[in-house]
């Protein structure tokens, strides 16, 4: 049979489906996996194709950010918690505003900014840890730790998914205080990913502390690219 017969011609909901926001069924079941079984997918990493079973951890994650940003009207409404709460903050802080501009109106700018804004952050700044970090008990080549390092931050993505959809009903008074504990819980989530996947090789001490170490770091990183990212948008807003 040609390659041209072998090849797949009918175009089904699946390829819609990551026509729309970049995930199929395959990148479903690639995140259910990376959830439940962890080390699954962790081992098929160190496969030139993954086996042909499971999206590659980069792309699966960008995938799960296009959502987050697919979704941006839950959060970014005018009216929505998540854009009170940034009002009333920059409202407190007595920042000069250009003429003409309201701190709810900043308040908007600076909300869909940030959310455009932190994903290339987060995607650089997680790039290069990728790149250094040494402690995954095992010769790597930088290729597959950048493999490693975006499969360890699935599961917390997908997190921050559900709770970015949240933002949509928590109180806009209870915002900051959300976002602590999700932070919070995106590291625990972070630690017993890498604990179940990419150390299972290794005692349980040395699988605690490079879990636990990665889960801090991972968590330090987030929080200042996402800092990075706020302090851009706003900066556009104020002066641009």
């Amino acid at each position: 049979m040609s390659a041209r017969k072998q090849r797949r011609v009918r175009v089904g909901y699946d390829d819609l489906l990551e026509d729309t926001i970049g995930l199929n069924i395959r990148g479903l079941k690639t995140l259910a996996t990376v959830i439940l079984k962890p080390r699954r997918y962790f081992t098929a990493a160190a496969d030139p194709d993954w086996y042909g079973l499971y999206t590659p951890s980069i792309r699966l994650w960008l995938s799960v950010v296009a959502i987050i940003f697919f979704f941006r009207f839950f959060w970014g409404a005018q009216a929505s918690p998540l854009i009170e709460a940034m009002e009333s903050q920059l409202a407190g802080s007595g920042l000069p505003l250009p003429e003409g501009m309201t701190y709810a109106d900043a308040a908007l700018e600076v909300g869909q900014l940030y959310f455009a804004l932190s994903p290339v952050f987060m995607a650089v700044i997680y790039s290069l840890l990728g790149a250094v970090w040494p402690f995954w008990a095992r010769k790597t080549s930088l290729p597959l730790r950048e493999r490693f390092l975006f499969a360890a931050i699935l599961p917390s993505t997908v997190f921050v998914l559900i709770t970015t959809l949240l933002l949509a009903v928590v109180p806009a008074q209870n915002v900051v205080a959300f976002s602590f504990v999700s932070v919070g819980v995106s590291a625990l989530i972070d630690a017993q990913t890498l604990f179940r996947g990419a150390y299972t090789g290794q005692g349980l001490f040395g699988r605690l502390w490079r879990a636990g170490l990665l889960a801090v770091v991972l968590t330090i990183v987030g929080v200042t690219s996402a800092s990075f990212a706020q302090l851009a948008a706003l900066l556009i807003v104020v002066f641009y």
